[in-house]
């Protein structure tokens, strides 16, 4: 098993996709805990939990 696989996206572009990803996953898990601590809030995420929730 000497085959590793590389893959040919550059790291630039590979920052540039992982970055919106993971702010995506840290909004969502906010929205989580807001929504099982069911805190309002003046913003969009607390809008989205008292809506949602």
């Amino acid at each position: 098993m000497k085959e590793i696989y590389e893959t040919k996206i550059s790291d630039a572009r590979w920052i540039a996709y992982d970055i919106p990803g993971n702010i995506g996953w840290i909004l969502y898990f906010v929205g989580l805990v807001l929504c099982f601590t069911n805190q309002n809030t003046n913003s969009m995420i607390g809008f989205a939990s008292t809506t949602f929730c």
